[in-house]
């Protein structure tokens, strides 16, 4: 499972393929005060990806500034590209996404082949 922090205001996108890490649960447990979460499934990715094409996920102003993405397809070269996909259609409506630091934080080295 990919588990991603979409950090708004910071620029970054820093994925989690360890389900133990304390930093994700970390922000994870904060996510009321400070974000959403969305849970992506083989039933909900076509869904899915027209919502954030459709901008029904907002950033900034008044909106929660950060989001959770949780993406289970059990392939991880396939999850990463769905949030990288998610990351171009974010940026698209939102600048400080466009160019967003997307990094692995733990459990994989996808970024680097």
């Amino acid at each position: 499972m990919l588990r991603a922090y979409i950090q708004y205001t910071a620029s970054e996108i820093t994925v989690h393929y360890d389900h133990c890490c304390s930093q994700y649960y970390n922000f994870h447990k904060g996510r009321t005060m400070f974000g959403r979460t969305l849970i992506i499934s083989q039933d909900d990715l076509c869904e899915e990806l027209q919502n954030f094409s459709d901008g029904k996920y907002m950033f900034g102003g008044n909106k929660p500034t950060n989001l959770h993405i949780e993406i289970n397809f059990g392939d991880e070269k396939f999850q990463l590209a769905i949030l990288q996909y998610i990351q171009r259609l974010l940026g698209k409506r939102y600048t400080p996404l466009k160019n967003s630091k997307l990094s692995i934080h733990c459990g994989n080295e996808l970024l680097d082949n």
